[in-house]
């Protein structure tokens, strides 16, 4: 069974840079529809790390999943 995509078939990539912590990827993305922004977050090896709505909560969503793996 696949794993199902973080992100629907139809999005918006804003005018934004790309953002990078330590081994992970940021990506702002909209979503037609919706108002607002959302960070998706990959980590280096392809893993789907999460979402935040705002660039600042990058590094507490990088953390909380660290903490969800045990690293």
């Amino acid at each position: 069974m696949s794993t199902p995509s973080p992100l629907p078939q139809s999005v918006i990539l804003p005018d934004r840079p790309v953002i990078r912590r330590r081994a992970y990827l940021a990506a702002c993305v909209q979503i037609p529809g919706q108002f607002s922004e959302r960070w998706h977050i990959w980590h280096a090896n392809g893993a789907y790390v999460g979402f935040c709505t705002t660039p600042d909560l990058i590094d507490l969503a990088i953390a909380q999943a660290e903490g969800r793996r045990g690293q």
